[in-house]
């Protein structure tokens, strides 16, 4: 009389004992997220009363056995995700009449995507991404008048969208991301208006984006990253619509235009922009503090000028800041100091001027800093060598000058440090050593750094690369460089040593 089998989410090894496939009244056998291997039990296809298979993430193997349809004419719910099956989709599951969910992804599949898909009429879920499928979408999926979720990512399927699926009306989930699938961007898109999740990001698809993108009033998701899409910004008009978004991604595309007010009158959930590797011109305006939910904000990359708007600093839940590979100008905004919840800022490769502002060292959660290849000109601020949370610092190729502070000891996650090609004098702080910092990568190069080179540079023990060429170092070098065992790189050359 048992029907009902929950043993999922443990520690489970071993096969699926064929006895189950005897249970007659079994409804439901759960048993996901475990270690089990081995191949299904035939005999689970024959269970009458079966109403859900849950085996998603273990390690089972093999084909699916069903040339022949399979004995399962109550089955709802049969995610298979997450293993190691191989061979062809079975055909047996075309019998399933009642299937409303399906998960065949993350396996190793090599098959054509199912045309007979179409004719399991209840379906709402498909989800066979992730395996070895190549060939085109099948038009006729467009039957399925009740799909909500379609997911045929990270696949080979090639071909272009098919018009048809512009008939899926109740689709709220479409994802066929990093697949070869060519032609222009799908102009039905604009006829889904209950879809909430659009990734096409990693095809080939071409053309602008329609306008009427901006009918999505339910969009949460839009990513087309990568993909060699063209036309203007006026997207970001049409997104205004969509007063639901929260993650935008047009990163690696060929979008031209100027970055206008529109980009600011993007939903106020926008929590993810990222337009990296564009051709976005003109300056990022005032009004991008209206994105007040903002925590990633990815423009690098583009040709942007102008400079930092200080309303930048009202952005209060901003995580990542990239404006990298830009040609922006003008000085890093102190109000950057306001950003309490930042870990990582990259500003490289612009023309910044001006000081190093001190308010940097406010952000205590700050991990990642780069402010290389800029104008940036006097001392680095003392504070600034205060954070403890600081990952990698690189200051290279500016006109810093000063010198390095004595007391590195705050700084104890601290993997990377950059301050070549500048105009830093003094002697190399003993505290290097001294702090027993777990660095990896050093590059004090092209400075104007004097005397020797402290005794304590021998607690550096997880060095990979040092760097202290075009310097004015004086004495020996030190034997002790010999017991770095990690050291794969090492530059002294122009400088004074002797011996």
């Amino acid at each position: 009389s048992l029907s009902y089998i929950s043993l999922g989410n443990n520690s489970l090894s071993g096969h699926i004992p064929d006895g189950i496939g005897s249970l007659p009244m079994l409804r439901v056998l759960i048993v996901q997220k475990n270690q089990l291997s081995g191949s299904i039990p035939p005999t689970i296809f024959n269970m009458s009363m079966l109403e859900v298979l849950y085996v998603t993430e273990n390690n089972l193997t093999g084909p699916i056995p069903g040339n022949k349809s399979f004995n399962l004419p109550m089955i709802q719910v049969m995610p298979l995700s997450y293993n190691k099956f191989q061979g062809l989709i079975p055909l047996g599951i075309v019998g399933c009449q009642k299937l409303q969910i399906i998960g065949l992804d993350n396996n190793l599949f090599a098959d054509r995507v199912p045309a007979w898909l179409a004719r399991l009429s209840q379906l709402y879920w498909i989800s066979i991404g992730a395996n070895d499928l190549i060939g085109p979408i099948p038009g006729v999926l467009s039957n399925l008048t009740m799909l909500s979720i379609l997911d045929m990512a990270f696949s080979n399927l090639s071909g272009t969208i098919p018009e048809e699926l512009g008939k899926m009306t109740q689709l709220t989930y479409l994802h066929l991301s990093k697949n070869q699938l060519t032609g222009p961007f799908p102009a039905f898109i604009g006829n889904l208006t209950l879809l909430s999740i659009l990734e096409l990001d990693a095809n080939l698809l071409t053309g602008p984006v329609p306008r009427t993108i901006g009918n999505l009033s339910s969009l949460n998701r839009f990513i087309v990253r990568h993909n060699p899409l063209q036309g203007e910004l006026d997207i970001f008009a049409a997104l205004s619509n969509c007063r639901q978004l929260q993650y935008l991604d047009i990163a690696g595309n060929s979008f031209i235009g100027t970055v206008a007010d529109s980009f600011a009158n993007l939903s106020s959930q926008l929590e993810v922009l990222v337009a990296y590797s564009n051709n976005i011109t003109g300056s990022i305006p005032a009004t991008i503090s209206n994105l007040a939910n903002l925590n990633m904000l990815d423009l690098s990359y583009n040709q942007i000028t102008g400079t930092i708007p200080d309303s930048i600093g009202l952005l209060e839940s901003l995580q990542f800041l990239d404006l990298s590979m830009n040609t922006m100008f003008g000085p890093v905004p102190a109000r950057v100091g306001t950003l309490r919840t930042i870990n990582t800022i990259y500003l490289d490769n612009n023309y910044f001027d001006g000081s190093i502002p001190d308010s940097l060292s406010n952000l205590s959660a700050l991990q990642y800093l780069s402010l290389s290849n800029n104008r940036l000109s006097s001392a680095i601020p003392t504070n600034l060598f205060n954070l403890s949370t600081l990952l990698e610092l690189d200051l290279s190729h500016n006109t810093i000058t000063g010198t390095l502070p004595s007391d590195l000891s705050s700084l104890k996650a601290i993997d990377l440090i950059d301050i070549s090609m500048n105009h830093l004098s003094g002697s190399l702080p003993i505290s290097f050593g001294e702090s027993n910092l777990l660095i990896t990568y050093l590059n004090l190069s092209h400075n104007i750094l004097s005397n020797l080179v402290p005794n304590s540079f021998k607690r550096l023990i997880t060095l990979e690369t040092l760097d202290l060429s075009y310097n004015d170092l004086s004495g020996g070098i030190p034997k002790y460089f010999a017991n770095l065992t990690y050291l794969t790189t090492l530059n002294l050359s122009f400088n004074n040593l002797e011996g």
